[in-house]
């Protein structure tokens, strides 16, 4: 099945060189690429945010690989159930609080607040002894993974040259082709008259660039056998501006089972269960002013491409873990998470409107509606874990997790494209090492400050450390 065509590394190198001074290039970038699926997406629906879990362990950076007890340790190392030494059930709700603003004059704030739950769940005992088998911990919760409510807005200053109307017309003008072979062979007015977005010739990325036709952006072929850009002012400047609205997020119920090994070591198995929702929609418009020498109205005033993006699909995955405690005060911990194996439904549609100069009239169309199912396989995950704890009063835990974006795979269509996306994830992905540390101190019975400190390094090929 052929959704879109696969971009080249060439194609990034474009975006910037066609965009003027690269101010647009990198909302280029997304707008172009925004329809397809890609390792970017593959990453975004694999990660663990141990930042929506509960308060203590949210407090604690997700440090928690050794110390267990704790409801989300489900998620973390299951081993940490066996710790429980009697039924107890938990729910942790949430805040959050997400801001940006535009530094340009004509700036722009997009503030939001938000109530959410990130845990819900309970542990069960089945079974206690006094020693051997001490118990036998069932647990069954709900955590929130990652979250996509976010909201924004980004106008850059006015300046000449580039816009994205000159992607739309390499696009049409055979761009693709030219990287693949050389030749510029573009869309054929066949195709674009034709319904174009039911046709096997015009890939779903080329759907911006079909709306310009429509547009009557772009008139027909010239002399040249190409395709040239009607109506945008002479020196013109251009300003672009972008908003962008994010709903959903990635959410794992857990069935788990920890055992108790005379208090000394404990055995955890957890099976996650994944499901995934993110509806994004994409705002993008170009402003422009520049000589209007001649008629009026044969000049564009303004152009905007919007796109609305339905991700939905569901994963799978098991864990398992150990804790070994060998004088009260020590615990040390291991656990490995399997890929998750995933399948995502994704379904887009783009609109354009545009208006110019002396016409009231402004000409809107809007594409069809396209779904298409993916299949891929999530980084696995190595986890380990040091805790010195000192009865209730204190606690201090280190953390180190081995993350495999570079073995990522996708598992949809032909060979051809699963070795694609094989070799650009070994070109853009390599393994990530995230440390974190978590400390609390419980001076008295009613009051347990916590706090974390996370060191990673980036799973990219760039070289990074952050910190929270």
């Amino acid at each position: 099945m052929k959704s879109f065509r696969r971009m080249v590394p060439a194609l990034a190198a474009l975006l910037t060189a066609v965009s003027a001074g690269a101010q647009n290039a990198q909302l280029d970038g997304l707008l172009v690429t925004a329809s397809q699926f890609t390792p970017v997406d593959m990453m975004k629906y694999s990660q663990n945010n141990y930042s929506f879990t509960t308060g203590r362990v949210a407090a604690m950076g997700g440090a928690f690989t050794a110390l267990g007890g704790d409801m989300a340790s489900m998620g973390i190392n299951p081993a940490g159930l066996g710790m429980y030494r009697n039924s107890v059930w938990g729910l942790s709700p949430a805040m959050t609080f997400t801001g940006n603003r535009n530094a340009y004059a004509t700036a722009h704030d997009n503030n939001a607040s938000r109530f959410s739950f990130n845990n819900i769940g309970t542990v069960l005992q089945l079974s206690q002894r006094s020693n051997g088998l001490v118990s036998f911990n069932l647990g069954l919760s709900y955590n929130k993974m990652e979250d996509f409510n976010y909201r924004g807005s980004v106008r850059l200053p006015a300046a000449a040259g580039g816009s994205l109307l000159n992607i739309f017309q390499l696009q049409l003008n055979g761009l693709y082709d030219f990287f693949n072979t050389g030749t510029w062979n573009g869309l054929s007015e066949k195709d674009l008259n034709s319904d174009p977005f039911n046709n096997g010739n015009i890939y779903i990325d080329e759907w911006g660039a079909v709306l310009g036709y429509q547009s009557g952006l772009f008139p027909g072929l010239g002399g040249d056998n190409m395709y040239g850009l009607n109506g945008l002012p002479e020196n013109s400047n251009i300003t672009p501006s972008l908003r962008y609205d994010s709903r959903g997020s990635v959410g794992e119920y857990n069935i788990a089972g920890g055992f108790n090994i005379n208090n000394i070591l404990y055995l955890g198995f957890d099976f996650g269960f994944r499901d995934i929702y993110q509806r994004l929609s994409l705002y993008y418009s170009e402003d422009y002013e520049g000589n209007y020498s001649g008629t009026a109205q044969q000049y564009l005033r303004q152009m905007n491409y919007n796109q609305y993006l339905l991700a939905q699909g569901s994963a799978f995955n098991f864990k398992i873990g150990a804790i070994v405690r060998p004088i009260p005060q020590l615990r040390i911990g291991i656990a490995y998470h399997s890929p998750s194996y995933s399948s995502v439904r994704k379904e887009y549609y783009g609109s354009m409107g545009t208006s110019r100069y002396g016409d009231p009239n402004s000409k809107h169309y809007t594409s069809s509606t396209v779904g298409y199912d993916y299949a891929f396989n999530t980084p696995s995950r190595l986890l380990t874990g040091i805790a010195f704890t000192l009865g209730d009063y204190f606690a201090l835990s280190f953390d180190y997790e081995r993350v495999w974006y570079n073995k990522m795979r996708y598992m949809s269509e032909t060979y051809d494209v699963q070795e694609s996306f094989r070799t650009a994830i070994g070109n853009d992905y390599r393994a990530a090492d995230n440390f974190r540390v978590g400390v609390e101190v419980k001076p008295h019975s009613r009051f347990r400050p916590a706090g974390r400190l996370r060191l990673l390094r980036f799973p990219d090929k760039g070289e990074g450390r952050g910190r929270e």
